[in-house]
């Protein structure tokens, strides 16, 4: 994916040039467009929750704890388009994985995490 991006032009976005890479990456995972996917080694490392993350379930800090990683060709990283754009840009999938398939104890603990949260 950092291949692709490296070429795509987002009209009427200016990145800085320095973090032009990892800019629009985090332009994509903060509107949902893309989620994050991480080994449960990397997540125990970095303190990360799930192993699959979207900011409209786990927010920005897994972007944050990878950010030094993400833009390195990483094993225990990949990235994961939003499954609700497949259809609208004919994606087909090379997995029978669930995207997004989480457990009880999963939703209790994030929503337990989310209401400590202080909003400003």
């Amino acid at each position: 994916m950092i291949d692709i991006l490296h070429y795509f032009e987002f009209e009427g976005i200016v990145f800085d040039g320095k973090y032009q890479m990892l800019e629009k990456i985090k332009l994509l995972y903060e509107t949902g467009i893309i989620g994050i996917k991480f080994t449960p080694n990397y997540i125990r490392r970095k303190g990360i929750c799930n192993t699959t993350c979207f900011v409209f379930n786990e927010g920005m800090n897994p972007f944050v704890s990878s950010e030094k990683d993400l833009l390195h060709k990483e094993n225990s990283i990949k990235y994961i388009i939003n499954p609700i754009f497949s259809k609208r840009v004919t994606l087909h999938y090379n997995t029978t994985e669930i995207i997004g398939n989480y457990g009880w104890d999963y939703l209790r603990d994030n929503h337990a995490r989310k209401m400590t949260i202080k909003r400003v």
